[in-house]
């Protein structure tokens, strides 16, 4: 099944998302990208959302997923800022001032530090820094031990392609340890 994207809606067609296809990361894409609004209805049934694009639909700004023209900086180019919460601390997340290329991967960078107890390494911790960034690829995340609990993971926010960040979600961003794997979800 193909899933419209931004700019893909039949504007004269509703949307059915169900439940196992809501499971599927393109589903999510789409579901957390729409966004009730102004031409834009989404109504709950026991199946799933309908989602029915009207005419006149603007494009939705889509948090740690759209790139958006910086009104700051003439020419250049932001990721629509958010946040990260977890590890007992909240952190405000903004990209800014810069111009993508094809191929450039954006991330979260977080630097955790994992909670050891006993000789122990237990799920939890403290998330000391997070910021975005852009490379070449997503880096390879740090494998957290009890002898090396403080270490960096990355949550990929998307590749910039054919001028449109591809692979991305949406929403602001919630991490965990569970003991030695990070976990996030969009929030």
């Amino acid at each position: 099944m193909k899933y419209p994207f931004d700019g893909d809606f039949d504007r004269s067609k509703n949307y059915l998302i169900s439940g196992k296809d809501l499971v599927s990361w393109k589903a999510a894409y789409l579901a957390d990208r729409v966004v009730p609004g102004r031409g834009i209805e989404v109504t709950g049934t026991p199946q799933g959302r309908i989602i029915h694009a009207a005419p006149g639909v603007e494009a939705t700004i889509c948090t740690l997923g759209s790139i958006l023209t910086d009104p700051d900086n003439a020419g250049q180019q932001r990721i629509a800022p958010g946040f990260i919460s977890g590890g007992g601390s909240t952190i405000d997340l903004v990209f800014a001032n810069f111009l993508p290329a094809d191929g450039d991967y954006y991330y979260i960078e977080v630097t955790w530090t994992g909670a050891v107890e006993d000789d122990v390494l237990i799920p939890g911790g403290t998330m000391d820094a997070a910021e975005i960034k852009k490379g070449v690829s997503v880096p390879d995340d740090h494998t957290f031990t009890k002898a090396a609990a403080t270490g960096k993971f990355h949550i990929p926010l998307g590749i910039w392609n054919n001028n449109a960040l591809e692979n991305a979600s949406c929403g602001n961003v919630g991490v965990s340890m569970c003991p030695n794997e990070p976990r996030f979800w969009r929030i």
